[in-house]
């Protein structure tokens, strides 16, 4: 089913339930101040879009298109994936929780790289998703299972390249009626004219939400879901995964992919590696030192005993490299560094989110308990450094390491770690 053909199906109502919020307008605002011109792909009935800017919509959907103000901005009715202006046309494109509807998401990132210079896009993590949002977690984990195919956070940051991530909390008054809008007023979920402009639940079988509501109404009308989720009352606003990823690479045609390493990468990788971990010099004890940090054989044996890397390249250059090992009930990120020319630039980010992406299970991280920016990097990515009382345990259990190189590092761990229950 194509976009227009699904909005055509579940988007009659649409305007009336999705109108903008305006904490995240003031959010989604503040990243396109300052330009002059955009394009609002999939624009739907026009939330979001800046009287500030010069804005064009494109949009599938003839039924949305209709739903449209008088006072919005103009709007052509195209696909994400061939939009019909000329390179450079734009000084921002604009995507809104709409490229998980695209026919092909990759393509439709690469035409808002090619239309323009920046590119803001709001998103979720499923993940986080899944795990926070008690509609999902406890009534409906179909939605959950549908939601690991479509193109979310991992699918936008692989093809945008490097970009900053902003949570977007939601408040509990949200106006805007997404899946997780109404996440403190559990009834307005029993309403069907609210759930039909939730693509999440309007496209999922009807036999198994109305199951799901039934459960629903009946603990509401017996004050069980109060019971169950009586925290949630204490708050004013929630993290459920939704996230502003903004890209601005300068040039529209500079692209930034992300892909899986090679064997002909390996110089290039050594390289990244020993020039990024100078950083370390002076800085870790000074018997874990060595010149250079990652030898070939090293890399070698890494690849052997099931690393798999992954690298982050532009115009045939590349500018990062992490990897991956899967170790039974976990996954390890391992040697993850970043050229020091592009550092601070998102394309760490963009490749953790991608590499966290491949796997479904809990992540840890070691590094040195001395590389205060490397910690304060995955801090800021959603992970959490594990006791000293239990680290060891972990690096002995986990990693082949030296008794003094866990004497003098930390594991993290991300959110799939903590929810299943190790926090010690």
């Amino acid at each position: 089913m194509s976009a227009a053909e699904r909005y055509d199906q579940i988007g009659t109502d649409y305007a009336a339930v999705r109108r903008p919020d305006s904490r995240w307008v003031a959010r989604i605002h503040q990243a396109l101040d300052g330009h002059r011109t955009l394009v609002n792909v999939g624009a739907g009935a026009g939330s979001y879009e800046p009287r500030f800017m010069s804005v064009v919509g494109v949009e599938p959907s003839e039924i949305m298109i209709r739903q449209r103000s008088s006072s919005a901005a103009p709007v052509v009715r195209g696909v994400a994936e061939q939009l019909p202006f000329p390179d450079g046309a734009f000084d921002v494109a604009l995507a809104v929780l709409t490229v998980h509807h695209w026919s092909d998401p990759s393509a439709g990132l690469a035409e808002m790289r090619r239309v323009s210079r920046k590119q803001v896009v709001v998103t979720w993590d499923p993940g986080v998703f899944a795990r926070q949002f008690w509609l999902v977690r406890d009534y409906l984990p179909e939605a959950a299972e549908r939601e690991t195919q479509l193109a979310t956070l991992a699918t936008v940051l692989a093809h945008l390249g490097p970009a900053t991530i902003e949570k977007l909390l939601i408040p509990e008054d949200c106006a805007d009626g997404f899946f997780g809008a109404y996440w403190k007023r559990p009834h307005a979920y029993l309403d069907a004219t609210v759930r039909g402009a939730i693509s999440g639940l309007a496209l999922l079988d009807r036999g198994i939400v109305c199951a799901a509501m039934d459960r629903l109404k009946f603990d509401l009308g017996h004050g069980r879901w109060h019971a169950r989720y009586s925290e949630l009352m204490e708050l004013r606003e929630i993290d459920l995964g939704y996230r502003l990823v903004v890209a601005e690479l300068g040039s529209p045609n500079r692209m930034v992919r992300i892909r899986k390493s090679e064997e002909a990468d390996s110089a290039a990788m050594l390289a990244i590696v020993n020039e990024a971990a100078q950083a370390y010099r002076g800085v870790i004890p000074p018997d874990r030192w060595r010149d250079p940090y990652m030898p070939v054989d090293e890399l070698e044996k890494e690849i052997a005993d099931g690393v798999v890397f992954w690298v982050a390249e532009e115009n045939g250059r590349l500018l990062a490299v992490m990897g991956i090992q899967d170790k039974g009930e976990v996954a390890l990120i391992r040697h993850a560094y970043v050229t020091p020319s592009v550092q601070r630039k998102g394309v760490g980010t963009s490749l953790l989110r991608h590499v966290q992406g491949l796997t479904g299970k809990p992540v840890l991280i070691g590094t040195w308990a001395a590389a205060s920016w490397a910690i304060e990097f995955y801090r800021r990515n959603g992970f959490t450094v594990v006791p000293n009382s239990y680290k060891e345990s972990l690096l002995r259990r986990y990693w082949s390491i030296p008794k003094r190189q866990i004497e003098t590092s930390v594991v993290l761990a991300d959110g799939r770690w903590r929810e299943a229950g190790n926090t010690r």
